[in-house]
């Protein structure tokens, strides 16, 4: 007679706990691997460190390792910096005011590109902007925003801290709050729009498939970004703490960056040079990773740059893994970006960070920190 199995809860666990150790040995051979690769026993140190912060309940994460992982990302930046100042370098161009040149599938996907005329003709360019965004029904959307855009990272400027409709936060911002709001809801509430942008042109310049509205949620999600900045904004680095910014992370993800309205700055890193940025994973538990640096610091001066001013009508390629700074210049700025997903440059354009941060991927993609 054939045994009957029954599945318990403590099989369950023990199933989950095998399968989890499992995972991090896999990605701690992965950080090892790296590390010898670079001849680095502090990067081993580093990438350890931040899995265990990945891993751990914060609550439960001694001090030590804490203290100890800040001290890594120190002797890392201070090994990668450059001895003197180098100048940023500016972001290629692709002229599209003219149409799809002949040679436009054969666009350098490793590299940031600045797509001028990007919307052209496209109904996103004739019709959307603020007051259309603050229209019912579209402006009835409930949606989190930071109260106070000029707060650094590192003093807990990463996580939304307030929440209204979305046409209030409009007011705010056209009133000159240093609010912002950074938002996927828009387009899961009304995927219609999506046709509203430039698909085609994406579809020809970066591959099929990847803005399909069949990918909304899942390998493609669409946020808008929301702010204004001031005109003097990133002149001088004392300028930092005075007006609305992102400060400078790198994400798991591609970008396609559609400026609507506004202009924004980009400060933008190769992930070649990520160590030299004291990067540390997200402290509330999502998918990206930042640089533990003052927004004020002149520290970028000594690393290999880009820089970018996007303005209405133009949209800006950012491959997987590469840093980026966004500074809000002047006038309301308005952007959708198209958030993609592709794993095979995910990992070769950074595998130690693809390895530490697979407990975050893993909670963004159940649902558990998302925003």
């Amino acid at each position: 007679m054939a045994r009957k199995w029954r599945l318990r809860g403590r099989d369950v666990l023990a199933a989950l706990v095998a399968a989890g150790a499992a995972l991090g040995f896999l990605m701690a051979a992965v950080v090892a691997v790296e590390a010898w690769r670079r001849g680095s026993p502090m990067l081993l140190r580093w990438g350890l460190g931040e899995l265990a912060a990945t891993m751990v309940p914060s609550a439960l994460l001694p001090e030590s390792v804490v203290a100890g992982n800040q001290q890594c990302r120190r002797v890392l930046a201070a090994a990668n910096l450059s001895a003197t100042p180098v100048l940023p370098t500016e972001v290629p161009v692709l002229d599209l005011t003219r149409g799809l040149p002949a040679d436009a599938g054969a666009v350098d996907l490793s590299r940031p590109l600045l797509l001028r005329g990007a919307l052209a003709g496209s109904p996103a360019a004739e019709r959307w902007n603020l007051d259309w965004l603050a229209e019912s029904p579209r402006g009835d959307i409930e949606i989190d925003y930071y109260s106070d855009a000029r707060t650094p990272a590192i003093e807990g400027g990463t996580i939304p801290d307030a929440r209204g409709r979305l046409a209030e936060v409009v007011g705010l911002v056209k009133a000159g709050a240093p609010v912002k709001a950074g938002t996927e809801l828009l387009f899961r509430q009304f995927p219609s729009l999506l046709a509203e942008l430039p698909l085609e042109l994406l579809h020809e310049l970066f591959g099929s498939g990847h803005f399909s509205p069949r990918r909304m949620g899942t390998l493609l999600t669409a946020p808008i970004f929301l702010a204004q900045g001031k005109p003097e904004a990133k002149e001088t680095e004392s300028s930092s703490r005075t007006t609305a910014r992102t400060d400078l992370h790198c994400e798991p993800i591609a970008n396609v960056a559609l400026q609507i309205t506004g202009r924004k700055r980009w400060t933008i890193v190769d992930p070649a040079n990520s160590f030299a940025l004291q990067p540390a994973l997200s402290p509330d538990g999502r998918a990206y990773v930042f640089a533990d640096l003052d927004p004020d610091s002149h520290h970028l001066v000594r690393i290999p740059r880009f820089e970018v001013v996007l303005g209405p009508g133009e949209a800006l390629y950012l491959p997987t893994w590469w840093w980026h700074r966004v500074d809000y210049l002047g006038e309301a700025s308005f952007t959708a970006s198209l958030f993609h997903f592709r794993p095979g440059q995910m990992i070769r354009n950074n595998p130690i960070f693809t390895a530490v941060l697979v407990p975050n991927l893993f909670k963004e993609l159940v649902g558990w920190k998302t925003q």
